[in-house]
């Protein structure tokens, strides 16, 4: 009893000694089982930062001053393991870091602090190390795991389905932040599939981009997304949700420089690293195989354009062109309006009118597969056109899925039932010009065409026009043909003279025909000609006074005015200018000037036309070279309508025939009177000497002065 007694004390006290010392060898075995080593190099960690390696955190401190100080503190949990510290002035400082912390053990890493580095105090100051000969990977791994299946197959065509997936570090550090991401979408199946996020657990705020907190090495966190997918109705679908995991990482391998047994590493903060879990899921998959079944018509036909009497012979098949079988499948024919006789050749023959009251079957018409053909004709007696031109063939079919959802297609053809030939007549009347002068001609035209496709018969066509303005001068207004054959026509043509100023209206022409024996009136267009009458009239703006001084300048203005309704052409006026009047200038349009045989001047002013309500302004200036009476002579003063047919007179031109009286001034009439009295003294005194003699006295005289006694 007592050897039992103390066998179990002996095995109690092994228990709690292996329970005291566990933590200590597993730490050994980690430390001995270590087979490949790692270098974390170019290391910098700002003032008050920190960084893990491995369960062992360092924080990084610098002291300014005259001499800089860095320091890196090394803790395991709370402990404080050890102090590495150097200044400005010295190169390094390096040492190892123990497995056990302040109790030694086997070194774990060798840590080579870095001084002399004058940038290293900027903006707060970094502290510059490697980490060499490390059991501690510096490589950063979180993996993202699914905690369920990654399928989901559901018969129904909408589902729940909750998606967990699991956030593992299997590194040897934690980032500072991890960033989870859902997305969906459809990959085959239904076009108007749906699938949604519906929510997480935990709850976020917003469930397709939250952040979370990473865990810790050889931990893991959880996490669940529920989705809703739906087919939207009887059909298959498959859908996919993309879980997404992001994270930063600090160190990229040196690949070079790496071996089997020693990795280098690089601090090179900033990177981000990614990973994805994909989970489908399928709705309605007991529609996947049963498809969509199309059944296409395919159809060939004799010409749709016939005569009374014809027939239209139809040949068709159905292919199924989709994806699933097609399931009673039923044809139908029909044509409307209903004819005679509609017959059905192939598969058997079957006559009907109107629609089918029975229709052809086919029990299933796999996909595809295409029927034997089917051929049906119509059949138009003579007296179609009673019924109608136009006649809608139309076949339709219609068919069901595995699942017995309903579906159907139709084809449609046009036959048109083409009328006997006949003739088509039309009638154009033309009158030219529009708007004619009194005593001005215009012509008119009668085309009578047979656009058709059938003579016309005793064809006659009959015009008129309103007598009161007109009066035939040429042509006649009538015309008769036997037959006008189809593309053939025949013209009517005749001129009318305006007699009278207005507005006339030309009645429609009219022609008459027969169409199979049948009378046929046709009247054609009409037409409105404005007949017009210009009116000149001569309106005096400056005219000579009746009396004026030789050598004064004299001047004549005048205007042209059309007070009529059409417009004036050919405007004319000559005036002739005596001798004694010199011209000095003429203005106008057209202005022309002669000297005439008598030596005065022959002046013409021309315009080519005034329209209605306007005026054209003449002028001319003159200069009396001595006294008289003197008179401007009209020559002519004439225009022509618009037609130019007849000459008119201008009304008023005779205020052109200006009389007006040229005189000296009164201090030139008394020294002409004086130096005409003296001359007639002298012509006296020479008459009387010559008579009597001269005196004694005056012959002495003379003939002192060497003159003839």
């Amino acid at each position: 009893m007592s050897r039992s007694i103390l066998r179990i004390k002996l095995v109690a006290l092994a228990l709690v000694l292996a329970l005291i010392t566990t933590p200590l060898l597993s730490d050994l075995r980690e430390v001995h089982a270590a087979t490949k080593t790692y270098d974390w190099l170019d290391v910098e960690l700002a003032n008050n930062s920190e960084m893990y390696v491995g369960p062992f955190r360092l924080v990084a401190r610098v002291t300014a001053g005259v001499t800089n100080i860095f320091m890196l503190k090394v803790y395991k949990e709370q402990e404080l393991c050890t102090i590495f510290q150097v200044s400005s002035q010295q190169e390094e400082a390096s040492g190892y870091v123990h497995a056990y912390c302040r109790e030694g053990g086997p070194s774990v890493f060798k840590v080579i602090l870095y001084g002399k580095d004058a940038s290293s105090i900027q903006n707060g100051g970094f502290v510059k190390f490697d980490i060499k000969e490390s059991i501690y990977s510096p490589e950063i791994t979180l993996r993202l795991r699914p905690l369920t299946q990654t399928e989901f197959v559901f018969n129904q065509t909408s589902a729940v389905v909750d998606l967990s997936v699991g956030v593992y570090n299997e590194g040897s550090g934690t980032p500072p932040w991890a960033r989870l991401t859902a997305a969906c979408g459809k990959v085959e199946g239904a076009e108007n599939a749906t699938i949604e996020l519906v929510a997480t657990l935990p709850p976020v705020d917003n469930p397709t981009n939250f952040t979370i907190a990473p865990p810790k090495p050889r931990e893991s966190a959880n996490f669940t997304f529920e989705f809703s997918a739906s087919a939207n109705g009887r059909a298959y679908a498959k859908l996919v949700a993309t879980i997404g995991l992001s994270y930063p990482t600090d160190f990229k391998k040196d690949e070079q420089l790496s071996t089997s047994t020693h990795e280098v590493w690089r601090y090179d903060p900033g990177r981000v690293l990614t990973s994805t879990v994909r989970f489908y899921i399928v709705v309605g998959d007991i529609y996947r195989d049963v498809g969509v079944p199309e059944v296409r018509i395919i159809l060939n036909h004799s010409s749709l354009s016939i005569q009374p009497g014809d027939d239209v012979r139809f040949e068709f098949t159905l292919k199924n062109a989709g994806t699933g079988d097609a399931f009673n499948v039923s044809i139908w024919l029909s044509v409307q309006p209903p004819l005679p006789q509609v017959v059905l050749i192939t598969p058997e023959s079957k006559p009907f009118t109107g629609s089918m009251t029975t229709p052809l079957f086919v029990a299933r018409l796999p996909k595809n597969a295409i029927t034997r053909k089917i051929k049906f004709k119509v059949m138009f007696p003579e007296d179609v056109t009673i019924l109608g031109t136009y006649f809608n063939v139309t076949i339709s079919v219609e068919w069901q899925d595995k699942v017995g959802k309903y579906f159907s297609a139709k084809a449609s053809r046009v036959i048109v039932v083409q009328e006997p030939e006949r003739p088509a007549i039309s009638i154009n009347k033309q009158v030219s010009p529009t708007e004619v002068s009194v005593n001005g001609t215009v012509n008119v035209i009668i085309t009578v065409s047979n656009e058709g496709g059938a003579p016309a018969k005793d064809v006659s066509v009959t015009d008129s026009f309103p007598e009161e303005y007109f009066e035939l001068i040429h042509g006649k207004t009538s015309a008769n043909v036997k037959t006008l054959e189809p593309g053939r026509s025949i013209k009517l043509s005749y001129k009318l003279r305006a007699k009278k100023e207005g507005t006339a209206m030309m009645p429609a022409a009219e022609v008459q025909y027969k169409e199979r024996d049948a009378p046929q009136l046709k009247y054609s267009n009409t037409m409105i000609v404005r007949i017009v009458r210009p009116a000149l009239s001569l309106e005096m703006m400056s005219a000579p006074p009746q009396r004026l001084i030789v050598g004064d300048p004299l001047e004549l203005i005048f205007s042209v005015v059309n007070d009529g309704s059409g417009p004036a052409r050919d405007i004319y006026i000559a005036i002739e200018i005596p001798p004694g009047i010199d011209l000095l200038e003429a203005e106008g349009p057209y202005v022309n000037q002669e000297r005439t045989a008598e030596g005065g001047w022959k002046v013409t002013f021309e315009a080519d036309s005034i329209d209605p309500g306007a005026s054209v302004e003449f002028s001319m200036r003159m200069r009396v070279q001595r006294m008289g009476l003197f008179n401007l002579t009209l020559l002519n003063a004439t225009f022509r309508g618009e037609a130019g047919e007849e000459s008119y007179t201008i009304y008023g031109a005779r205020a052109l025939e200006v009389d007006f009286l040229a005189e000296v001034p009164q201090s030139r009439k008394i020294l002409l009177t004086a130096a005409l009295t003296g001359m007639i003294g002298a012509v006296a005194a020479a008459v009387f000497f010559a008579i009597r003699g001269v005196p004694t006295r005056y012959a002495a005289r003379r003939g002192r002065l060497g003159l003839p006694r």
